[in-house]
């Protein structure tokens, strides 16, 4: 139960954050925030950096929903079976929900993120793909220092 209760929490500070970006920030439009960092107002109609997004709608959501369910099936495995791995399902579980929240009910994710650097700009994003990229990172460094801890080392 507590873990569906921080996964709720997660999914209302993304969807705060994005109605806040909706009713302050014209579509389409820039805020710059600091010199390498803008708040945007985009509606991400693909998948993870907007691959996809030339999809046919009908056929979009289909594909969405097919990789919800699957990712469910993983993190409800991960959640119950592999319990090291509860925080990163939790994060994983709450960015899957917020931007399927999005997609479903309007449309398209809202992404609102802009880091850029000398004119170079990473692809907008929002709350939820922060806490799915935090759970992807957490779970493959784990693998890395278990990986290191499980090496055999000559006497």
């Amino acid at each position: 139960m507590k873990n569906i209760f921080i996964i709720f929490i997660y999914f209302i500070i993304d969807q705060l954050t994005k109605f806040y970006i909706v009713i302050t920030i014209p579509f389409e439009s820039s805020y710059k925030v600091t010199n390498f960092l803008n708040f945007v107002h985009i509606k991400n109609k693909g998948f993870i950096l907007g691959f996809f997004s030339n999809l046919d709608e009908s056929l979009l959501l289909i594909l969405h929903i097919l990789l919800f369910f699957l990712a469910i099936i993983i993190i409800f495995k991960l959640i119950y079976v592999e319990l090291r791995f509860r925080t990163v399902s939790i994060l994983l579980f709450a960015g899957a929900i917020g931007n399927s929240f999005d997609r479903i009910f309007k449309g398209g994710v809202i992404d609102f993120l802009d880091f850029h650097y000398f004119g170079y700009h990473w692809p907008a994003f929002n709350i939820a793909d922060l806490m799915i990229s935090l759970g992807v990172i957490i779970y493959i460094l784990f693998f890395i220092l278990e990986g290191r801890s499980n090496v055999h080392r000559p006497s």
